[in-house]
């Protein structure tokens, strides 16, 4: 009770101190926004009046309503609600959230403009176009209102908030952006054909009269601007925020972006009025264990680092548990591979098979078991780049650099899927922070731990090669480090790393090197060469993956080519390392593999993820130019670049939810998780058939179709085959291992053939016999459809003579 007295105390003490601010702040009239507002007022009268006078009340109407059909509805939808009085309360709440006088202004011209809108539209009680005009005349969207036309109420509305923004804000773009918003509102109720054109033009003319009569009168007057009223009024802008969560209103198109503004003013409201400020909290809470807590993170900014990448952690593990996140087809298949343990698989190195089995031993087999490893391996890699950076820099930029990646969005993508890329990038850091020790220390056994981890990152992803070719290029440049060169050390991590990448070579050499075939084959390099459109719009993206801000601070750090011969650093060990040489490390680490995928975009084509591991680099990066750029960086922003970053992929997470709440039907343009729906369904249909014929083999000409159905209908079995007539050309892993020609002649051996088409007789005169079971049907959306065609057939003679 104590403790909650101190916080009423703390939050009345701060709110009066804004309060008397504002109060006691000098206001001058801004008489000329007024005259400029009363001009265009009367402008849009004098129209109205022309309008009326040469065609009549329905004037222009026809025309502007006829542009419907080429606008998005999407568009009309959301722009028309700039003009509804609760989300423009809403947005003014999360926009000026500590604005005392101008919520105060906002008060009083929302009183004025309501009283005078309901006074006119009862007065007039005009009808409006759908009760004027046929349906096949006009466009309608949304509900088709059919009185009470005059005045726009929505116009009115709009313009009254845009006379008021024009009239606190001296700025010239905010005041244009206004009043063109305040236009579109009301052209849009043209457009979605509920209000004439007159209807728009005097309800914008009485707006901006209300709004300037209420400017006026609140900065003369300033009796309202006490915390008494002031609390009224956040009252009646808090909860027009809450009914918009709450009530789904008229147009459906426009949910997303009514209730990320209802959330975002919420949350303003309560961080700004309900949350102490910092000096207030720390009063507050002397002697409390919550203070000592958080002395401890301000002593030792590790803990709250820790804190931070746990509690990510360990909501992205829990995001897995949600219906929508199945399997994808590529995490079916490395599921498979873990089923037969081996050195390599096909197009990959092993390890990811190897990780993922630890998901499945602990919790068996489930799309849960599959992913569970993937966000820990990244939180692996945060904590590889916060201790690389505390060691060789400062706590501050470990902190930043471990955060930067852990919200960067390749990242927060991946953490909910299990690719090569988890394995591979926390092993390429754990190699970068012993490779860092071992050129600081020189002992043999930070070189031998450097060789194993860079080894088992090259039995990750083949792209791990771009880092020992870059720290060894790094050798050779660096005056001071070159020696090294002449130790055992670099070559006994070498020589380790080889023999344990090895193990993958001699898989490969096995198999005529077929991983090289298929990189061939995704790389395109056979293709038309300089493609400058491929390589911009890669760079592109990885910026975007990186993060703007992120982007923004590296490429600003790296373009000022700053000179930190003198630059400071709170190094721990022995034989520190000069900043200037780990930054030319760190360049080294990140802009080989950079550099290289960039040339295979240019050459061809290359995937955003392919050059993931530069945003080790990239974060390491960011963390120096945040400690070194201080005086000129913004800490608000970087913090405002995060949190928008984690709030995306937050949405991401939840995507299917936030649609179910908001009343959008799922379809394949409008979610991501479209491509993983259905399958699930289709493999619990695909059971019985399989309980039925248990010595059958699942046999298919689709590698999507063995994975997914592999996995939903026959956990913890590789009872496959695969049809692929053309033994030059192997496509996957089914076809490596389980190719049907391995049975043919076998007559008592069965399959069930699944198929995303009807098979055709050549097909099936492959077979002793061939019976049609039946089809497997799921349609988990509007536009989705799942159908597979089923065959039990046995007795493989071998593929017809045309499928070569």
């Amino acid at each position: 009770m104590y403790s909650l007295q101190q916080w009423f105390s703390a939050y009345w003490a701060d709110y009066r101190l804004l309060v008397e601010h504002h109060r006691n702040s000098p206001i001058t009239l801004p008489i000329n926004c007024m005259y400029q507002l009363n001009r265009i007022a009367a402008a849009m009268l004098v129209c109205a009046v022309t309008g009326y006078v040469v065609q009549g009340y329905h004037f222009a109407f026809i025309p502007l309503n006829g542009l419907t059909p080429y606008l998005p509805e999407l568009l009309l939808q959301n722009i028309t609600m700039f003009g509804d009085g609760v989300f423009l309360l809403a947005l003014m709440l999360a926009i000026t959230t500590k604005n005392v006088q101008l919520h105060w202004s906002i008060l009083v011209a929302s009183i004025l403009g309501a009283i005078l809108s309901s006074v006119l539209k009862s007065y007039f009680d005009a009808p409006r176009p759908p009760a004027v005009l046929e349906t096949e005349v006009i466009h309608i969207i949304g509900k088709a209102y059919k009185s009470r036309s005059f005045p726009s109420g929505h116009t009115l509305t709009a313009f009254l908030l845009a006379s008021i923004v024009y009239c606190y804000f001296q700025s010239r773009l905010i005041q244009t952006l206004a009043l063109a918003l305040a236009a579109a509102v009301g052209l849009s109720r043209v457009f979605i054909g509920v209000h004439w054109p007159i209807d728009v033009l005097v309800g914008g003319a009485i707006g901006l009269i209300c709004g300037n009569l209420a400017v006026y009168a609140t900065l003369k007057w300033r009796s309202g601007v006490n915390a008494k009223t002031h609390k009224t009024i956040l009252v009646l802008m808090l909860l027009p925020s809450i009914a918009l969560i709450v009530n789904k209103g008229d147009y459906p198109l426009a949910l997303v972006m009514v209730n990320l503004v209802a959330i975002i003013a919420i949350i303003r409201f309560l961080w700004t009025y309900l949350i102490p400020s910092e000096e207030t909290a720390y009063s507050m809470m002397s002697g409390t264990k919550l203070y000592q807590f958080t002395s401890a993170i301000k002593t030792n900014p590790w803990v709250g680092f820790i804190v931070f990448i746990s509690l990510v952690t360990l909501y992205r593990i829990l995001v897995l548990t949600q219906g929508h996140f199945d399997v994808f087809y590529d995490e079916a298949y490395y599921y498979h591979w873990s089923l037969n343990p081996d050195l390599g698989y096909y197009s990959k190195p092993p390890m990811v098979a190897w990780v993922l089995s630890i998901g499945t031993f602990l919790f068996g087999t489930s799309a849960f078991a599959i992913k569970f490893i993937s966000p820990i391996l990244y939180a692996g890699s945060s904590l590889c780049i916060y201790a690389i950076l505390r060691s060789f820099v400062s706590s501050s930029s470990a902190i930043v650099g471990g955060i930067v990646f852990s919200s960067s969005l390749l990242v927060g993508f991946n953490s909910e899927f299990i690719t090569t890329d988890a394995p591979m990038l926390f092993f390429w850091s754990l190699s970068l922070l012993l490779f860092f020790h071992a050129i600081a220390k020189n002992h043999i056994g930070l070189w031998l731990l450097l060789g194993v981890t860079t080894g088992c990152g090259m039995l990750s992803k083949y792209t791990m090669g771009a880092l020992p070719l870059a720290l060894f290029l790094f050798l050779c440049v660096s005056a001071r480090y070159r020696p090294l060169l002449t130790s055992p050390g670099p070559w006994a991590a070498a020589v380790l790393a080889g023999l344990i990448f090895g193990l993958n070579i001699y898989w490969n050499y096995q198999y005529d090197f077929i991983a090289l075939q298929h990189t061939k084959e995704i790389s395109k390099t056979d293709g038309q060469l300089f493609n400058f459109a491929s390589l911009f719009e890669f760079l592109a993206i990885q910026l975007v993956i990186f993060g703007p801000i992120s982007s923004y601070y590296l490429i600003k750090f790296l373009w000022n080519k700053m000179d930190l011969s003198n630059a400071q650093s709170k190094q721990r060990l022995p034989k520190a390392i000069e900043l200037p040489e780990f930054i030319r490390c760190i360049a080294f680490a990140t802009f080989v593999i950079l550099i290289a995928i960039s040339v295979q975009a240019f050459l061809s084509r290359a995937f955003a993820n392919w050059a993931g591991p530069w945003i080790i680099g990239g974060s390491i990066l960011v963390g120096i130019a945040i400690d070194q750029l201080r005086h000129e960086v913004s800490f608000k922003t970087i913090r405002a670049g995060i949190i928008l970053q984690l709030l995306f992929l937050s949405i991401f997470y939840h995507w299917p939810v936030i649609q179910e709440q908001l009343n959008i039907e799922p379809s394949k343009k409008n979610t991501p998780f479209n491509r993983v729906a259905g399958w699930e369904t289709l493999g619990q249909q695909l059971k019985p058939i399989v309980a039925k014929y248990p010595d059958a083999l699942l046999l298919s000409d689709s590698r999507d179709l063995i994975a997914y159905l592999g996995f939903y209908a026959m956990p913890d079995q590789f009872k496959f085959a695969r049809w692929n007539a053309n033994a030059q050309n192997v496509r996957d892993y089914y076809d490596l291992k389980v190719n049907l020609r391995e049975w043919q002649g076998v007559n008592s051996q069965s399959f069930i053939f699944v198929s995303k088409n009807e098979l055709s007789e050549e097909y099936l005169s492959s077979f002793n016999t061939a019976e049609y079971i039946g089809e497997l049907n799921a349609k988990p959306m509007k536009d989705v459809e799942r159908e597979v065609f089923i065959y039990y057939v046995t007795g493989f003679k071998g593929y017809p003579a045309n499928d070569k």
